[in-house]
């Protein structure tokens, strides 16, 4: 009886919770400002996001030593790390944040049309997303965080995983380079 319930168990989280192809396990973010509880950090950004929506308009935002900001948020209940990472950006056309917390990230976009995500900082926070390839470089001064997009990226502009609306197309890449 006891084998009969623990495969139902299994086959209902199976079913509940499928392995999604937007996520892959998560392998930590070696960042010098990883264990900072607090804080802000200026610098800069360059790079190109190529952006596709769902009725076929593709465009490019360049981000050519674009202000940028590194926002550290204490987590007050400290469950799986200390603090959430937020670092962002933005030119005359869109806004980007990209938010690490524990092994896992996010990114979400500001368009003239609206705001479009995907997060997997969610229960238990240990994937990333698949085909967002991120770096970290060290400097005397600065560290750059380096966002190589290796694959299509699908956006929403629902909280959950709904169908996605636009695409951060292959090849696009930011590179945010933070003072220490």
């Amino acid at each position: 009886m006891k084998q009969i319930l623990a495969i139902i168990l299994a086959m209902v989280s199976l079913s509940t919770f499928p392995q999604d192809s937007r996520s892959k396990d998560g392998k930590g973010f070696n960042s010098i400002f990883q264990k900072l509880k607090e804080g802000k950090k200026k610098g800069v950004v360059t790079g190109v996001l190529k952006v596709k929506y769902c009725d076929g308009e593709v465009i490019s935002e360049v981000f050519s030593e674009s202000s940028a900001t590194l926002q550290i948020k204490p987590d007050a209940n400290e469950i799986y790390d200390v603090s959430h990472k937020t670092y962002l950006t933005k030119n005359d056309n869109m806004k980007v944040e990209y938010t690490t917390y524990n092994y896992a990230n996010s990114i979400k976009i500001y368009t003239d049309k609206e705001p479009y995500h995907l997060s997997l900082i969610d229960g238990a926070c240990l994937g990333v997303i698949n085909g967002i390839n991120y770096q970290y470089v060290q400097t005397e001064d600065k560290e750059l965080l380096i966002l190589h997009f290796s694959k299509d990226i699908g956006l929403s502009p629902g909280k959950c995983f709904t169908s996605a609306e636009c695409y951060i197309l292959k090849g696009s890449i930011l590179i945010f380079c933070i003072s220490k």
